[in-house]
């Protein structure tokens, strides 16, 4: 019996060793598979930012003009591989916002002629019209669907072609004879979209430039519309129109001036000035002269790597020359708006080799609509004011509160006659016995009155 028992204990005792070797080796196996997983390889750094250079100091307050010391070489911005198709691009893979689509009736002839002289307007609403300014009766009249303002864009006209950019993207290349399309090229799909502000369709050669609120710069084949070029800006801001200087297309974006080959579209180099350059710039072909938003002129030196020849600083807290700057045989006119602070707001002629200031002449502290250059004069006019300078000297000539005020920019008829748009019609007004007339269009309606409407006398060739 005792026999027995101790085999019984013995089968028990290992039955029971067996049932612990089995738990344990489960248990070892599950520490094995909760093992922790390994961490995954690190991301290589980003890259690091193209470094820009020093912006220029600005004038000591004391004085208005400063000389620049020469400013370190600007970065070559980053382009893409030169592929042969659209080759300096570094936005080649263009989406429904960037693409550029064409619809050509017919191809521009460039030789062709205008037969007659007309007063071409492109209002505020966005409207075109042809107008005789003899028979004060309207030739044609261009209207895009759904346009219902200008946003203060500009055509260009070369002989019997005008090219017109609509705020939603559209470029019209337009017959003046017969006010019909020869072609219409559209920047992205979206209709709704404000993609182009201030452009004037520039062109040059074969081509038309225009740089849009998608951030990018184009340049189209003027012929056709078709898109030959495009470069990415770093921002969308593009609110003021490229400028041409010996073959070479300028543009301000934000806080950058950017130079571009005008006929491939290689960016040659970047400028930071640390402000916005809210401003249109301009050239004579020595220098580009572009201001910021604030009070403050630059002189460019467009030959090499974006050197600053002077600078100049508005007086009275004045600022914001938007478009208000002209260059004419050497002498750089331009105005600014008066600041909560500011007494007066001013014209002012500088010198344009060294910025040196020849004259100013002030007027309340509002804001100057317009500023033009017209056979020696500088004409011009405030809120509710008219007004002529000497452009030689700043004196005043004559001065005048208009009934019809306008809304477009002022030309001359003649040496005694100006020429306008009011928001009732096309007005005509005499110098010298302060005669007004007044023809009404009725396809303009407009509504508005922002100095946004566009006007240009053209002469039959």
């Amino acid at each position: 019996m005792k026999k027995t028992v101790f085999i019984l204990s013995m089968i028990l005792f290992a039955n029971l060793y067996v049932q612990a070797q089995a738990q344990q080796k489960s248990t070892t196996t599950k520490k094995t598979v909760s093992k922790k997983p390994q961490k995954p390889a690190s991301l290589p750094p980003p890259p690091k930012p193209i470094p820009v250079p020093t912006p220029p100091q600005k004038a000591a307050a004391s004085i208005d003009i400063a000389v620049a010391t020469p400013m370190p070489a600007p970065p070559t911005p980053m382009a893409a591989k030169d592929d042969k198709l659209n080759p300096y691009s570094n936005n080649k893979i263009l989406t429904a916002d960037d693409i550029v689509t064409t619809q050509v009736t017919f191809k521009v002839n460039t030789a062709d002629k205008l037969h007659q002289d007309a007063l071409l307007i492109y209002g505020n609403n966005g409207t075109v019209v042809s107008f005789d300014l003899v028979s004060k009766k309207t030739n044609w009249t261009y209207k895009e669907s759904n346009i219902d303002n200008n946003s203060a864009n500009r055509f260009t006209v070369e002989n019997a072609t005008a090219y017109i950019p609509f705020v939603d993207g559209s470029i019209i290349a337009l017959n003046l004879n017969t006010g019909k399309a020869y072609w219409k090229a559209k920047i992205g799909f979206n209709r709704d979209k404000m993609l182009l502000r201030r452009q004037t369709a520039l062109t040059h050669g074969d081509l038309l430039y225009v740089a849009a609120r998608n951030s990018n710069f184009y340049a189209l084949n003027k012929v056709n519309g078709e898109m030959i070029w495009n470069y990415k800006l770093p921002y969308e801001y593009n609110i003021y129109p490229p400028i041409l200087s010996n073959d070479e297309i300028f543009i301000n974006n934000a806080p950058y001036v950017y130079k571009f080959d005008a006929q491939v579209g290689k960016a040659i180099w970047q400028r930071n000035f640390g402000k916005a350059m809210y401003a249109k710039m301009v050239t004579d072909g020595q220098r580009i002269y572009a201001c910021n938003e604030s009070s403050t002129l630059f002189a460019i030196d467009p030959s090499g790597q974006s050197t600053i020849d002077w600078q100049f600083n508005l007086a009275d807290n004045q600022y914001g020359v938007d478009e208000n700057i002209i260059v004419k045989q050497g002498t750089i006119y331009l105005a600014g708006k008066g600041g909560p602070s500011s007494k007066t707001t001013s014209v002012y002629a500088l010198k344009a080799s060294d910025g040196q200031q020849l004259w100013k002449t002030d007027f309340p502290a509002e804001k100057i609509e317009t500023i033009d250059w017209i056979d020696e004069k500088i004409i011009g006019y405030l809120k509710d004011q008219l007004f002529v300078l000497d452009a030689k000297t700043g004196k005043e000539l004559f001065k005048t509160n208009p009934t019809e005020k306008p809304i477009s920019n002022i030309v001359f008829t003649d040496a005694q006659t100006l020429l306008y748009v009011s928001k009732n019609g096309v007005v005509t007004y005499n110098l010298g016995n302060k005669q007004l007339s007044l023809s009404p269009v009725a396809a303009l309606k407009i509504e508005k009155t922002d100095n946004q409407t566009y006007i240009q006398r053209l002469k039959a060739n």
